[in-house]
């Protein structure tokens, strides 16, 4: 599907991929699963120390839902730590990033008395203490909603040099929500600016949903004037003045927080053009000038997610080469996964779309693929270690929606193997058997994280890893385990 429809109170995208039966299927190396409460749903993954760390809601078998944050022991797959705030009322830990020792989560939390709050925390990575955390409400006009949105909610998070920056919206005034950034202090959790503004001085409703951080820039990247175009904005990382913005009028990313990258040489971005079609934009990230664009003109499109590979493409750290070491060859890697050939009036019958570029030179390959059942919804996309994966919902012959992992070779696009994520009978009560809201590639192991439906139509929080390397899971071997502790965030301290 290209359009963007509610469901279940999360928005979710298309993305086509197909069901190879040459592709081999994976096993999880292992899986954290479940929750106390009713039902669950993990959002956004990161890890390091040896920890995952994880951003979630759960809820009760009414509805509500309460901001949920679990630490997962990188190794063995078994929580470490958890932390639940705010009443269980209307909350959601939203996004996650890590810096060193500390793990800083984005979303919202609700009270009948205050309404939303834009909330972000920070904690031990290790131990789950809480370092800081952090509420702005901008007064009682959060109590409300707008065209059914929160007015007052944290929608992503980055952090950079001992900075964290959270983005999403505020409400300053009775009558809009308005695009938001904020940066505190990753230390002490003291905030040091933030910019509320009504984007286009329209008086419209303005969102900001993604945000990246390269050198002595922020960029941020929302939809505006009541989701009528995108805005993508730099903002001064020591005071947040804005520097320059660029609106793309029609434009869309849905919500989305992965339709936007940046490093010292571009600023990426992704979504549906005010043609309904796939397209990827590169600006200069000094003068926002337009570098290049790309776009698809078979049908309704649009991309879900981007990511930027800075390795080699054999697994090996290549970070340095982000600031562009003179003397060295320029390996990054572009992917952009979406979705073309949608049908314009119903946004079904869409084709998956996967495109890889070298970022100065333009495309490198291009692949597409048709579901069994002939639909795709797409979720998630990670990059690295010389593999892309692509997650989202593969309509099958049954009627639903599977959740469903594709790993591709990043260097030619050819499909590696498959990852079958609903491994259970479970529940289809909207179509679908569950949703992969997010990835992350690292040492050739691979981070899903999301939930799937149970037989009474509820959802369990749900956290896999698996191996990419072809080797059955739990034989590990030495070039693994001897770099980072083996494991996806392993700690290079403790010794396998």
């Amino acid at each position: 599907m290209a359009s963007c429809p509610v469901r279940r109170s999360i928005c979710v995208l298309a993305l086509s991929l197909s069901i190879a039966a040459a592709a081999s299927a994976q096993v999880p190396r292992w899986e954290n699963r479940g929750q106390a409460e009713f039902s669950g749903s993990a959002q956004a993954v990161d890890a390091a120390r040896g920890i995952v760390v994880v951003a979630a809601g759960v809820g009760d078998a009414l509805g509500n839902s309460q901001w949920f944050v679990r630490g997962i022991d990188a190794r063995s797959g078994k929580t470490v730590w958890e932390d639940r705030h705010g009443e269980l009322l209307f909350g959601l830990a939203k996004d996650v990033a890590i810096e060193g020792d500390r793990a800083f989560v984005a979303g919202w939390t609700y009270t009948t008395e205050q309404g939303f709050d834009f909330v972000v925390r920070a904690y031990d990575v290790r131990t789950g203490a809480v370092a800081w955390s952090q509420a702005v409400s901008k007064g009682p006009n959060c109590v409300a909603q707008v065209n059914g949105s929160a007015r007052c909610v944290a929608k992503a998070v980055a952090v950079a040099d001992g900075r964290v920056f959270v983005v999403g919206h505020l409400s300053r005034t009775a009558a809009r929500s308005d695009f938001a950034v904020i940066a505190y202090d990753a230390a002490t959790g003291m905030p040091l600016w933030d910019s509320v503004t009504d984007s286009l001085g329209a008086g419209a409703n303005d969102y900001a949903w993604a945000v990246a951080v390269a050198g002595d820039r922020v960029f941020v990247l929302g939809e505006t004037g009541n989701q009528t175009g995108l805005l993508l904005q730099a903002h001064d990382v020591h005071t947040g003045a804005i520097l320059w913005r660029q609106p793309l009028p029609g434009a869309r990313t849905f919500t989305l927080k992965d339709t936007l990258i940046a490093d010292r040489r571009q600023v990426i971005i992704g979504g549906s053009d005010a043609a309904q079609r796939f397209f990827v934009r590169a600006y200069d990230p000094r003068t926002g000038a337009l570098q290049w664009d790309d776009h698809l003109d078979d049908g309704a499109g649009e991309v879900t997610a981007l990511r930027l590979d800075v390795g080699d493409g054999d697994g090996s750290d290549d970070r340095d080469r982000r600031t562009g070491t003179e003397g060295r060859r320029d390996t990054r890697r572009l992917v952009a996964v979406g979705v073309a050939g949608c049908d314009p009036l119903t946004s079904l019958g869409c084709a998956l779309v996967v495109r890889a570029y070298d970022p100065a030179r333009g495309l490198l390959w291009t692949a597409q693929d048709h579901a069994e059942g002939g639909d795709w919804f797409a979720l998630s996309l990670a990059a690295g270690d010389g593999y892309v994966g692509a997650a989202g919902l593969a309509l099958l012959a049954d009627g639903i929606y599977h959740p469903t992992i594709r790993i591709l070779d990043a260097t030619t696009g050819a499909l590696r193997s498959q990852i079958r994520f609903d491994d259970a009978p479970g529940s289809a009560p909207f179509g679908d058997a569950g949703d992969v809201f997010d990835l992350t590639i690292a040492h050739h192991r691979l981070l899903a994280a999301g939930h799937l439906f149970r037989p009474d139509e509820h959802s369990d929080f749900l956290v896999r890893e698996y191996r990419l390397d072809g080797r059955a899971p739990g034989h590990d071997h030495g070039d693994l385990d001897d770099h980072g502790g083996g494991a996806i965030g392993g700690d290079p301290t403790r010794k396998p």
